[in-house]
């Protein structure tokens, strides 16, 4: 499990541990694709009537002249209660060897355990598969039910 702290944008604390006992959907992209995040949370949360996600940007910086312009930036594009952690040193796509080029999607169980990885961008097949991966965990809406084809 990745247990690391990291700092959101807004310089507090936090990770997986900020929901104990609660299944969790990581979205994570590198500095040049954090617009991505938000399409993916914009995707999903119309077919669930309650998930946990927490957005993570790989921005493999230590300059804080970079953090700064960041923070800038991300008041432009993300709301402001949407929590942004920033994992400077790689930590998340190390440890489950992400290809950042792409948004990734990572599913987790209750327990914190990886159950589900995806790459790519929030449509089709790919938005498909994660919502499918997600309803095993969260509770779909009722209309995302009946719209969901039969199989």
């Amino acid at each position: 499990v990745c247990s690391g702290e990291l700092m959101d944008q807004n310089g507090k604390k936090g990770g997986l541990q900020d929901f104990s006992g609660k299944p969790v959907i990581v979205f994570v992209t590198s500095l040049t694709k954090m617009a991505e995040l938000g399409k993916w949370e914009e995707a999903l949360r119309p077919h669930f009537s309650k998930i946990n996600t927490m957005d993570i940007g790989d921005i493999n910086t230590s300059s804080k002249f970079i953090l700064n312009e960041l923070d800038k930036e991300l008041k432009k594009h993300v709301p402001s209660d949407v929590r942004i952690y920033l994992d400077t040193q790689n930590v998340w796509a190390k440890e489950f060897s992400l290809d950042l080029s792409r948004p990734c999607v990572l599913i987790f169980n209750a327990d914190h355990k990886m159950v589900a990885k995806f790459t790519g961008k929030p449509k089709g097949k790919v938005l498909d598969e994660v919502i499918t991966a997600a309803a095993k965990y969260f509770p779909l809406k009722a209309e995302s039910a009946k719209q969901a084809p039969a199989g």
